[in-house]
């Protein structure tokens, strides 16, 4: 009987990552009015500073922080894909990295991802700072919230905001 109840305990145990994640893969619109105000988040994060940095600071944070208007995620074939807007896609395998260009300003970024249950995390790293994108879907699957924190030494606090996105039909 053990013999019997061993190889189901495996193929359930390996069948949950895959049903967990399938809430994460699909096609997402950007949902404006159920997301955070970017740009209040922004002047919210630099307040501290002076005014000549803050700025600079502002500038290139709202340049690389736009809402991405739509997000598709894939998490089969051994990689987790995602594509925003009208970029190639960026293919990592799980707890992978990659170096990658941002399209918006050039920058050289490692790129990384992990998906544990249903939660994917994003993150992107330069020499100045750090962003971290965790994707989680909700519980009906019909909307999917990207909790963005921006992390940098010169920045007095983090900018932090979430995205919600309606899940395409």
């Amino acid at each position: 009987m053990h013999r019997m109840l061993l190889p189901a305990l495996i193929l359930v145990s390996l069948a949950a990552p895959a049903s967990a994640a399938s809430g994460l893969a699909g096609s997402f619109a950007y949902d404006a009015a159920a997301s955070d105000d970017v740009e209040k988040a922004i002047v919210k994060a630099i307040e501290p500073m002076n005014f000549v940095v803050k700025a600079i600071a502002k500038g290139r944070l709202e340049k690389v922080n736009q809402p991405y208007k739509h997000v598709v995620i894939n998490t089969d074939g051994g990689k987790l894909t995602i594509t925003t807007d009208d970029r190639a896609p960026i293919a990592v395998a799980n707890g992978g990295s990659i170096k990658w260009t941002r399209p918006e300003d050039g920058e050289k970024l490692d790129v990384s991802m992990k998906l544990a249950g249903s939660t994917l995390t994003e993150s992107f790293g330069s020499p100045d700072g750090k962003r971290v994108n965790v994707f989680e879907p909700s519980a009906d699957g019909k909307k999917l919230t990207m909790a963005v924190t921006v992390s940098s030494a010169k920045l007095p606090k983090p900018l932090t905001y979430k995205i919600v996105y309606k899940r395409d039909k």
